[in-house]
């Protein structure tokens, strides 16, 4: 993978209509993550295709970007 970050929400709304939130007093949270990758296509989409058991419980979006600056140290 060329390279992979994850962002948590504080808040979301999702598909449920229901706000999400942080749980106090909960055993599951159900803020939002994003999950970026960046590599090639064919590279995220094999990589994609193992996730197969999440892809009714979330959103998988694929988008081309332009890379301006990538730093390799």
């Amino acid at each position: 993978m060329g390279g992979a970050c994850t962002l948590q929400g504080i808040e979301g709304f999702g598909n449920s209509a229901e706000i999400h939130d942080r749980p106090v007093w909960r055993l599951v949270d159900r803020t939002p993550v994003t999950v970026h990758i960046i590599d090639t296509e064919q590279r995220i989409r094999a990589f994609v295709s193992q996730l197969a058991d999440l892809a009714d419980r979330c959103l998988i979006v694929f988008d081309r970007v332009d890379v301006v600056s990538f730093d390799r140290s």
